[in-house]
């Protein structure tokens, strides 16, 4: 079956993934990548560790195919490289000796939950070694980023049997709000007659709540984008008075504590980026450019007024 997430779940399952691999370690950083691993490739089997013996240096392997797994997810990654190094090393070659003569290795990946810091030099320069040394088809690093990607491939039906349903536009509903379409259409057809508008000057403010609401770089960028339209959305206030810019203020602030309510009851957490598009798709009817750009100036306006997204104390 494939994936066939809308764009509102696909981030939604990126963000629940992301802190997921951050919060794990240990044992349940390897849980965690064989559950993946295994639905990726049926043919990789788990190996349990027995008395001292352990798993003689196996966390996990396709036995088929001849490749090998050893995880390695320290609390703090970007202070155990020296560790990760060493332990790349001594562990293959505790691998080797054991499970060559059970299943032919050619390939060996060393599964680092770097907690997308990175990768070090020196790491890679051992796991290539080992290639040479050892003659194998390939040997490499399996970082926090190789994981979620992995698991950003699986089906819609693997991807829900791990987090339960995922949000959805029409789960969160629209905005039952007609004068969206007039101030929609209003934006649209004052840029069609005035398209080169002043440039707006960053305001340190909205720097400032971008900062304090943990929104990322995209959502600015979508952010900024509107804030450079937004004199059409002050001409029509100027026009149609201050009612209709505070009664969508009061619509709007209703709608976004709404959708940041309903997503911490479902998940126990509140993703930011995803409440933003959330209560962008429940503004936005029409996906053309004239309809982002008019949307979005819309969310500009009342972010900047803080109607919406929570306020720098």
């Amino acid at each position: 079956m494939k994936n066939k997430l809308s764009d509102i779940q696909k981030l939604w399952a990126r963000k629940l993934m992301e802190n997921k691999i951050l919060k794990a370690d240990g044992n349940a950083y390897e849980d965690l990548f064989l559950e993946i691993a295994r639905a990726k490739n049926p043919n990789i089997k788990g190996v349990k560790p027995r008395g001292q013996l352990g798993d003689r240096k196996n966390d996990g392997f396709d036995s088929q195919n001849g490749i090998y797994y050893q995880v390695y997810a320290p609390e703090a990654p970007d202070q155990s490289f020296g560790s990760a190094i060493t332990k790349a090393k001594k562990d293959f070659e505790g691998l080797y000796d054991y499970w060559n003569t059970i299943a032919p290795i050619k390939e060996y990946y060393f599964v680092f939950n770097d907690k997308f810091k990175g990768t070090h030099p020196d790491l890679e320069k051992v796991l290539a070694e080992i290639k040479s040394d050892y003659s194998l088809e390939y040997t490499g690093s399996y970082l926090s980023p190789d994981l979620l990607d992995d698991f950003l491939s699986l089906s819609t039906h693997e991807i829900a049997s791990m987090f339960g349903l995922l949000p959805t536009s029409t789960k969160i509903g629209t905005l039952d709000y007609e004068i969206i379409d007039e101030v929609i259409s209003y934006i649209i057809e004052f840029e069609e007659e005035t398209p080169f508008g002043e440039l707006k000057i960053p305001d340190p403010d909205f720097e400032k709540k971008i900062m304090h609401n943990s929104l990322s770089d995209d959502i600015r960028k979508m952010l900024d984008r509107g804030g450079d339209n937004l004199g059409a959305l002050e001409d029509y206030f100027l026009k149609y008075g201050k009612g209709v810019k505070e009664d969508l203020a009061k619509k709007l602030n209703k709608k976004y504590k709404s959708i940041r309510d309903s997503l911490y009851e479902e998940h126990g957490i509140i993703d930011t980026d995803l409440v933003f598009v959330l209560l962008y798709e429940s503004i936005i009817k029409r996906k053309t450019n004239g309809h982002y750009t008019a949307v979005f100036a819309i969310l500009y306006y009342y972010f900047e007024t803080c109607d919406i997204f929570e306020e720098p104390k």
